[in-house]
């Protein structure tokens, strides 16, 4: 039987949202998420995979990974650089950024597979249609859309770059733990 969140269930899943200063959005963030949850598979939330080539990685955690991720790499280009970035825009981006996946990927006896969504939209873009739907300025829809490099779009922002660079790396460490050909191979 599928597990019902409330919204403060999954706000304790996630809690970097409350590193947003903008809590409609964080709200949103949350409400979103249990949208996606709710048309999933999955019987629980914290059940969803990531990635079948990084096995039993939870789809939560490796999203509060990538908000921890392009802070800390946010956090270094302004200490050294004095380079700053909307600091909501980027945990917004971080936290909705796989979103879509918690439908792309349906549960298998022995993990999980890309379903039929998964295989029939580009990565990211239930996620950018979530965002825009909600009311998400431009610029967080548009890193949802090019936080992939499935997309035909690149980052264009310090956000969309610390969120890019965030997920590549949790993605590769996932898969050379697991033994698994790394997104870096494809630049060989």
């Amino acid at each position: 039987m599928k597990k019902q969140y409330s919204i403060e269930e999954v706000a304790a899943l996630f809690p970097e949202e409350a590193l947003l200063k903008n809590r409609a959005w964080a709200k949103k963030v949350l409400e979103i998420w249990n949208e996606a949850y709710q048309r999933s598979k999955w019987d629980d939330m914290t059940e969803a995979w990531y990635n079948p080539l990084a096995p039993g990685i939870s789809l939560v955690t490796h999203t509060r990974a990538c908000v921890l991720g392009a802070l800390g790499l946010v956090d270094v280009l302004e200490k050294l650089f004095g380079e700053t970035c909307d600091r909501d825009v980027l945990v917004a981006s971080c936290l909705l950024h796989d979103v879509c996946k918690i439908v792309e990927y349906e549960p298998t006896p022995d993990g999980a597979h890309k379903g039929s969504l998964g295989e029939t939209y580009q990565h990211g873009f239930l996620s950018a249609f979530y965002a825009e739907r909600e009311g998400f300025p431009e610029e967080v829809v548009s890193i949802l859309i090019s936080h992939t490099g499935e997309s035909r779009k690149i980052p264009r922002s310090i956000e969309g770059l610390a969120l890019y660079y965030a997920d590549v790396a949790d993605a590769d460490f996932h898969r050379f733990l697991a033994g698994r050909e790394l997104l870096l191979d494809k630049h060989k």
